[in-house]
């Protein structure tokens, strides 16, 4: 294997941190589905059932495409008098699961006006056959429509959860757990983070300090003691990153990803990599480094390119958004 294949896979196992909010400021645990009604375009059924989900019930989505296209639209309406105020900074936390063909999966965010729209549009997805986790944070929301031209939404009207057809036929979403979190405010960070380590060669304890330039020196243990060395950052405040730079000892790198590739197979490497991203709700943000990482050298050879769709299968990407993913990265890297 070759050492940026190697390095690819490696580089996928660091886990992305995402700040911790507080409390939900609205819930929905769909022990009723008081509030929820069902819109659709012609040629589209769509029906709402409960049956019992991750704790206690959950909402069943069923959906036909009889036509091929169109769409299929869930809407929780919060009111002109008592729109949901959003906070300065949020997400949205949900667990989902479906059957059926990939396709297109609208998250809304409407104005008390009904007429500005955000949204995050995630086309031809995969949808994962056992329980997810999913986090839609604000950056995630872009502007869709309206005549606001952009203006963030402060007042929330209405929220809506839409199955659109890509490739149509019939299937079901479940919905469990839908909570909308405040998160603090991005500031500039003034603190000083701790850094723990699950070992370190040069034998001493208690946790590490990033220096003046912002960086760290650390080696672990070797594999035998250490068989799968972790570094926890603590901000030691709720925060958010947007990653890290990462400089490897080549040697010992490649040494890691062998041993891990003999252990597992490059197949079933990649979908351990593909499920930790899924758990990380990072599949997109870690198959995007990915890319860069395989494109650092002569470009995705069709080895790396079979590999990145085998860890997107199994992070629920859909094969199109693999491709979106890593014609972005071979961009940004000047192909």
């Amino acid at each position: 294997m070759k050492p940026r294949l190697a390095a690819m896979l490696l580089i996928l196992l660091l886990p992305l941190a995402s700040a911790r909010g507080d409390e939900p400021i609205w819930h929905d645990d769909f022990e009723s589905m008081a509030g929820w009604k069902v819109q659709t375009a012609d040629g589209v059924e769509l029906k709402l059932t409960q049956e019992p989900g991750l704790n206690g019930q959950c909402l069943r989505i069923d959906y036909d495409f009889t036509r091929g296209s169109g769409y299929g639209i869930i809407r929780h309406e919060f009111g002109v008098e008592s729109p949901q105020i959003l906070p300065e900074n949020y997400r949205f936390n949900f667990a989902l699961r479906g059957e059926g063909p990939p396709n297109t999966l609208e998250f809304k965010l409407v104005d008390e006006s009904n007429d500005n729209v955000w949204w995050v549009n995630q086309r031809n997805i995969e949808f994962p056959k056992q329980w997810s986790r999913r986090t839609l944070q604000k950056r995630t929301f872009s502007f869709a429509w309206g005549p606001s031209g952009g203006k963030p939404i402060d007042k929330l009207g209405a929220l809506e959860i839409v199955v659109t057809s890509f490739n149509g036929g019939k299937g079901t979403v479940w919905l469990d757990d839908l909570a909308l979190q405040s998160l603090p405010p991005i500031l500039p960070y003034e603190g000083t983070p701790s850094i723990t380590v699950s070992s370190r060669a040069d034998g001493g304890t208690g946790p590490l300090s990033i220096n003046a330039d912002n960086f760290l020196g650390w080696r672990s243990t070797p594999s035998n003691h250490d068989a799968e060395p972790t570094a926890t950052i603590d901000f030691g405040q709720a925060r958010e990153f947007g990653g890290l730079i990462i400089e490897w000892e080549t040697d010992s790198l490649i040494e890691d990803c062998q041993k891990g590739v003999e252990a597992d197979g490059l197949e079933g490497r990649a979908v351990k990599v593909g499920e930790m991203l899924k758990e990380l709700d990072q599949a997109e943000a870690g198959l995007f480094v990915a890319a860069l990482v395989a494109r650092a050298t002569k470009g995705v050879e069709k080895s790396e390119a079979e590999m990145l769709k085998n860890i997107g299968k199994a992070a629920g990407l859909g094969t199109d958004k693999v491709r979106d993913i890593v014609k972005k990265a071979t961009t940004l890297a000047g192909d």
